[in-house]
């Protein structure tokens, strides 16, 4: 389901640049260069059937094509690279090789629809036309492919779709909302970071959260990675929507047990992590000059940051607020175990909290 998530995003985006783009593209090529140096049989054949009303079904056909082509390239070719190849060198790959593809689709939709409109009974398909053509329209096409991809990377540095809210002036302002916040830390990090030293326990931590990614297909927004912690957010509706909140923490920690003698293996150690959950009011704004980023601003944090931090003493690796508690649907698959109300540093008021784990 997560595949097919990530897939369908890829696929929308690449629709959507191709349909702008390609159909500019396509137009040119079909309409101004390759269809009218065919015969004038085909030709003749091309005015009749209509050549508005065929310029539209190429572009609408190649568009979805060229989508399918490169959300596979990029799910089955360079997703798997992100972790083992820097961005820059990662769009150096990718992108003269989704033109090569995109210009090989082009030349193949070409000698196509010639063949459809070809007068002759002899008319055979002429594969050896179907070679990639590289001339002023390709430099179109690459600047609009290397923009693509370059959105898509900035996208995913300030979190799946905050690029928009900053683009549309959503948080320009500050902004009240209600979100839910988890903060997730490794336990034991301090000995294990002592025990692999810097470099290997940096290793760790970018696997552990790049398992991680399992937490998307809960609605859940990556908010912060800070050392060996990363806080989670939700909007009220997403996070409680079927137990999204508890479905990402538990998913997560049983990613991490499936890679269990991975992690032994490579580290010597197998990775537990601890979590702090808390709901309530929070100032969403745009801060920063050099960089920009959207940040949330109130007490909320800083409680489930303190409850997180009440996991050792308490002997469990998730903690949640009475605020969560209340808006949980479904109760049955946990056990909740009150523990009664508690100090959180920076609060002069006590917050009740739960002990949650899974039955």
């Amino acid at each position: 389901m997560l595949v097919l998530k990530s897939f369908l995003r890829h696929f929308y985006f690449y629709l959507i640049v191709n349909l702008l783009g390609l159909g500019l593209f396509a137009f040119i090529r079909y309409s101004l260069i390759e269809l009218d140096a065919g015969s004038p049989e085909i030709n003749a054949q091309i005015e009749t059937f209509g050549q508005i009303k065929l310029i539209v079904i190429v572009i609408i056909v190649l568009s979805i094509t060229l989508a399918l082509i490169s959300a596979s390239v990029d799910m089955l070719v360079f997703k798997p690279l992100q972790l083992k190849l820097p961005l820059g060198l990662l769009l150096l790959i990718e992108i003269p090789l989704q033109v090569f593809v995109i210009n090989l689709v082009l030349q193949f939709e070409v000698e196509a629809t010639k063949q459809y409109f070809a007068v002759s009974a002899n008319f055979s398909f002429p594969w050896h036309n179907i070679i990639p053509k590289f001339d002023c329209l390709t430099v179109l096409l690459l600047f609009m492919l290397s923009s693509g991809r370059l959105l898509i990377a900035v996208d995913r540095k300030l979190g799946h779709g905050n690029i928009w809210s900053i683009m549309a002036g959503r948080y320009y302002n500050p902004k009240e909302e209600e979100r839910v916040f988890m903060f997730i830390d490794l336990k034991d990090s301090t000995l294990i970071a002592e025990r692999l030293g810097h470099i290997k326990f940096s290793q760790l931590i970018k696997m552990c959260f790049s398992d991680l990614t399992i937490v998307d297909k809960y609605r859940a927004d990556v908010y912060q990675f800070v050392g060996d912690e990363v806080v989670l957010t939700w909007c009220s509706r997403k996070a409680f929507k079927n137990n999204n909140y508890l479905k990402a923490f538990y998913s997560f920690k049983e990613v991490l047990k499936k890679r269990s003698k991975f992690y032994i293996k490579n580290f010597g150690v197998e990775p537990f992590f601890k979590a702090g959950v808390h709901y309530g009011m929070v100032v969403t704004t745009e801060v920063g000059d050099l960089k920009r980023e959207i940040s949330y601003h109130g007490d909320t944090i800083n409680t489930a940051s303190g409850l997180q931090g009440l996991c050792n003493n308490l002997k469990t690796d998730l903690i949640i607020s009475d605020a969560v508690y209340q808006y949980t649907q479904d109760k049955s698959n946990y056990d909740f175990i009150d523990e009664g109300h508690v100090d959180i540093k920076g609060k002069e008021e006590t917050v009740k909290i739960f002990k949650v784990s899974k039955k």
